[in-house]
């Protein structure tokens, strides 16, 4: 399924990737190597990172886990834009629209998600959106067995997708 992701990620442009892999995952690792390969000329890459235990003696915990413990690949790199994504969905996304609408509203964080049936809530991480903010996320509640509607379609719940955090300025190019 990380070819869905990754496959999104090169169709939009981005071709600097970082795939950061579990504990024992070495064919994920062998998969992503030996099928992304990239003009190292132009210095493109997709790079599997496996997890190292960098801040403490367990392995990721959750995604967001394994993003915090590869930060120091984040300073290395110094990205204007962050892109995550998850790897265990299939879908089709440019995310160089989203990253646009991004910067052009100044938000530090923005959000993908798609609209589900509220009776599906259950299955998925859902964005619990601020009624009284509108665009504004409240919560993130993981499969949750009483969630609210969204405000505009009280039948549906939005279910998180993929985020980018924020951009970073610089006085000068790389």
């Amino acid at each position: 399924m990380v070819d869905f992701a990754l496959s999104n990620v090169i169709n939009s442009h981005y071709l600097h990737v970082i795939v950061l892999t579990q504990y024992k995952s070495h064919s994920l690792d062998r998969h992503v190597a030996k099928t992304w390969r990239m003009s190292t000329l132009l210095g493109n890459y997709v790079a599997p990172v496996p997890a190292q235990q960098r801040v403490g003696k367990h392995w990721y915990l959750g995604s967001a886990d394994a993003i915090y413990q590869c930060l120091n690949i984040i300073e290395d790199e110094r990205p204007d834009i962050v892109v995550v994504v998850g790897a265990d969905h299939v879908y089709r996304m440019d995310f160089s629209q989203m990253v646009d609408a991004h910067v052009a509203s100044g938000a530090e964080f923005t959000v993908a998600g798609i609209r589900q049936p509220i009776a599906l809530a259950d299955q998925f991480g859902v964005i619990d959106v601020d009624p009284d903010r509108p665009g504004r996320i409240r919560a993130f509640l993981e499969k949750p067995t009483n969630p609210v509607g969204l405000a505009d379609s009280p039948a549906r719940s939005s279910r998180r997708w993929a985020t980018t955090s924020r951009t970073r300025t610089r006085s000068s190019t790389p």
